[in-house]
């Protein structure tokens, strides 16, 4: 049996006080990955630029858990525990267009995602803190919290760049495999859809806000 997965209306108001210190952390990784020289970080592979960003913005939450109480830093895997309860299970992660985690899928990992219960992990609902670069690797384009169960999102919030608040977002639970293709979508004064064309494809989980 998996763990009890908090809706977003549960995790929102956990999160809240918390929000602007973790993506502070993510940032502060960011600007940690910006200082290597930019001839070397054209040279690395994506998989090792995500690693050096994830191993910095760990550094920063493992400083920032230590100072702040209703946190606690797991120091095995990187993971921090929030909330009086120690209800959310926090990773850090590099993100696909999809919101899916972009990373090496083993076996530990399908069961983390999948929130099946852990030898060593706290029965907490597990949220992946991220980003999506841009495309150059000079900043992250987006932020956000995801809460995934196995290949199915079961909810998002996306998260300010400027000030590490919560954004407006619309809701998905979809596989990420699936993608809604270009007939869509966006509601017009919450009534009526438009077309796009037919080049637009929106990916499960990101729907863009012009």
């Amino acid at each position: 049996m998996g763990i009890r997965i908090l809706s977003r209306e549960e995790a929102e108001p956990i999160l809240q006080p918390f929000l602007n210190p973790i993506f502070r952390c993510i940032q502060d990784g960011w600007r940690d990955f910006l200082s290597i020289d930019p001839a070397k970080i054209q040279s690395l592979e994506i998989r090792t630029r995500a690693g050096l960003i994830r191993d910095f913005t760990v550094a920063h939450v493992k400083r920032l858990a230590f100072s702040q109480d209703g946190m606690s830093f797991g120091a095995k895997e990187g993971h921090l525990l929030i909330g009086s309860g120690s209800n959310l299970l926090i990773q850090f992660k590099k993100l696909a267009d999809g919101l899916a985690v972009a990373n090496y899928q083993t076996e530990r990992r399908r069961q983390f995602d999948a929130q099946m219960p852990l030898e060593g992990v706290a029965s907490a609902t597990r949220l992946t803190a991220g980003y999506i670069p841009d495309d150059l690797w000079t900043k992250p384009r987006e932020l956000y919290v995801v809460c995934h169960c196995g290949k199915v999102q079961e909810w998002y919030l996306r998260v300010n760049l400027f000030d590490n608040t919560l954004r407006k977002v619309d809701y998905f639970r979809l596989p990420f495999e699936e993608k809604i293709p270009a007939k869509v979508i966006r509601e017009d004064s919450e009534k009526k859809g438009r077309i796009r064309k037919k080049s637009d494809v929106i990916r499960i989980g990101i729907k863009r806000n012009e």
